[in-house]
């Protein structure tokens, strides 16, 4: 697993110290917390399923890049 990183956004805004490592009370409790979100998920999509794949048009596909919700490549 990679190492945890935690900052204080308030203080720290360009996020430079790491404050994880005396934090750890902190990093334990939202690492329960996103285990527990994670678990949330897939018992949810159990029930669910996984849903359909749609298509969207290249003009939408550009859009959403733009903006940064796309990454890498498109098949």
């Amino acid at each position: 697993m990679a190492a945890v990183e935690l900052y204080d956004r308030t203080a720290d805004r360009e996020e430079r110290r790491n404050v994880a490592p005396e934090q750890q009370r902190q990093v334990e409790r939202m690492m329960a917390e996103l285990a527990q979100w994670i678990e949330a998920q897939k018992r949810i999509r159990a029930v669910l399923g996984r849903g359909v794949s749609s298509t969207l048009d290249q003009q939408t596909l550009d859009q959403l890049r733009s903006l940064g919700y796309l990454g890498g490549t498109t098949q």
